[in-house]
């Protein structure tokens, strides 16, 4: 089923009534949109990634002998 009506900024547009340019950019924002969306769900992963390595690294260093880091002051 196609596409006959999109939504931009609030404003409903018939599909038929775009020029080529229009139709064009219209589907580069829907991709680039998709491209954002694959893009956050990868850096979730990341994230969950990283706070299990956090996690086990961690509980791999919980007997080993540290001092505290020293901190710069202003």
């Amino acid at each position: 089923m196609a596409i006959k009506q999109v939504l931009f900024k609030g404003r409903q547009y018939d599909v038929n009534n775009l020029n080529e340019e229009a139709k064009k950019l219209m589907t580069l924002m829907k991709a680039s949109g998709e491209q954002i969306s694959r893009a956050q769900a990868e850096i979730a992963i990341a994230e969950a990634g990283r706070a299990v390595i956090s996690s086990k690294l961690e509980q791999v260093l919980k007997d080993v002998p540290s001092e505290e880091a020293a901190t710069e002051e202003d």
